[in-house]
């Protein structure tokens, strides 16, 4: 028996060890996608995946503590305000299941807000392009790791719509030069 528990603790101490970098949980959800892709990540590489896909009992070789470890690892990573949520949920599956349904809610809200400021978004100052660039690669990101990809296409008109008035030239010439490159491909 203690050479058992030796093992259950050495395995909870190598899963703790991966949940360091994870980063906290915000209590209103802004790195919700973040979080939640680095928690899957996390017990991916724990090989224990099956725990946030079903409960406890219906595992193959499931193992209560394992599945108390894994709970009190991610739980780790919550704010105390949010813990006090999912306090007396005692089981990964039910926690994870229950915790995607309430912030996926902010995650949806945080797309839309997303996607407007990617439409709205706007450089006036010429010398400030390649910081615009970098904006907008940084909110197509963030909307694809919330399942809300922009293919290519698409994400040129909008840097090509936001950028200063100056480029124009350049702007209608990549059009033109973009339509007979197109109309050569007989698309």
């Amino acid at each position: 028996d203690d050479q058992k528990s030796d093992t259950s603790y050495s395995k909870f101490k190598s899963v703790l060890k991966q949940f360091a970098p994870v980063p906290e949980l915000d209590p209103k959800g802004k790195n919700w996608a973040h979080w939640r892709s680095r928690i899957i990540r996390t017990i991916e590489s724990c090989d224990v995946m099956g725990y946030l896909e079903h409960p406890v009992s219906e595992l193959d070789g499931g193992n209560e503590q394992q599945d108390s470890d894994i709970l009190n690892a991610i739980t780790g990573k919550l704010h105390p305000d949010t813990y006090e949520r999912y306090i007396a949920i005692t089981e990964t599956y039910p926690f994870w299941k229950q915790i995607n349904k309430d912030f996926e809610n902010t995650n949806v809200y945080t797309r839309g807000v997303l996607k407007r400021r990617l439409n709205n978004i706007k450089c006036f100052n010429l010398y400030r392009v390649e910081e615009h660039r970098d904006k907008l690669i940084q909110i197509k990101n963030e909307l694809a790791m919330r399942n809300s990809k922009i293919d290519d296409e698409e994400f040129i008109d909008i840097v090509m719509t936001s950028l200063p008035e100056a480029l124009e030239p350049f702007i209608e010439n990549y059009v033109e030069g973009y339509a007979r490159q197109y109309a050569k491909s007989g698309n």
